[in-house]
């Protein structure tokens, strides 16, 4: 036998219940995702349809330790992350978990799916959106 320690992932029990997505957002994007919201999700296999749904819930606490080792840039994925102790996953920024329920037929998955989530928001959160990166990228350029 070997010891491992008491937070490392052995295994997981999968539910044969209905399929739900899930997200993750940034502190600047959580603001604008409400339950009820339309999504679109794209997997990044070509040979997976494009996903219609709907925004479940979404959590309003950051998560610390990311639990999906696929998202985590360490592994390929779009999440920054740094090793923390146990070797746990340490967001470097602030992400929030969003649960998305597909709408209609959705194929079983046997296996996790990577893809992007598009979610309908309202035109003021893009006007936001783009004025915080104007203003970002003027005080970096600007130096102050």
């Amino acid at each position: 036998g070997r010891w491992v320690s008491p937070r490392q992932l052995l295994m997981r029990v999968v539910s044969q219940s209905e399929p739900v997505i899930e997200a993750y957002v940034s502190e600047q994007q959580v603001a604008a995702v409400r339950p009820g919201q339309t999504v679109r999700f794209f997997p990044r296999l070509p040979d997976r349809p494009v996903l219609d749904g709907t925004v479940l819930a979404v959590d309003r606490a950051p998560q610390k330790e990311l639990q999906r080792p696929l998202l985590a840039s360490t592994y390929g994925g779009e999440v920054a992350v740094k090793q923390g102790p146990n070797g746990s996953l340490v967001a470097q920024s602030a992400v929030y978990r969003v649960l998305i329920k597909p709408l209609g037929a959705a194929p079983r998955a046997d296996t996790v799916i990577h893809g992007n989530v598009r979610i309908e928001t309202s035109f003021r959160f893009l006007v936001e959106n783009f004025a915080y990166r104007v203003i970002s990228i003027f005080i970096r350029e600007s130096g102050i």
